[in-house]
């Protein structure tokens, strides 16, 4: 059930052409104002995300191929935990304090992949360094 929950987690964090500001508050809106769990959200039609978020047609086509995908993103999760990887959610308590305040809802990245020491993250700096693409 835990990689379940990855699955939706990485279904949101790698929408297509969406700006990571848009997830972020996506993910606010679902946990912190409709007070749903990622699951309840994935669970609901296209008809009801249209009545109850404001989203784009572009958005709602966007969420109904990661509804599709999220299998292939659970089975991605259970490879990368047997890998030794850790999933780190924005809303997780193990998620890196210096990053939400230093890259603020607007670029933090919504799920971490993070393999080794995790806690480095709450060192007092780190570098990371990597391709955007």
């Amino acid at each position: 059930m835990i990689n379940q929950q990855y699955s939706y987690w990485m279904a949101l964090a790698h929408l297509p052409r969406w700006r990571t500001d848009r997830i972020n508050r996506l993910i606010v809106e679902i946990l912190k104002n409709r007070s749903l769990t990622l699951s309840d959200f994935f669970g609901l039609s296209k008809s009801d995300w249209n009545n109850e978020f404001d989203f784009t047609n572009k958005e709602l086509s966007d969420l109904e191929i990661a509804k599709k995908t999220l299998a292939n993103y659970s089975f991605l999760a259970e490879d990368l935990l047997n890998q030794g990887f850790n999933l780190i959610p924005i809303n997780s308590t193990e998620y890196p304090q210096t990053l939400k305040n230093n890259l603020k809802l607007s670029q933090a990245p919504p799920l971490l992949y993070v393999k080794g020491n995790k806690q480095i993250l709450n060192e007092d700096s780190i570098a990371i360094v990597g391709s955007r693409k």
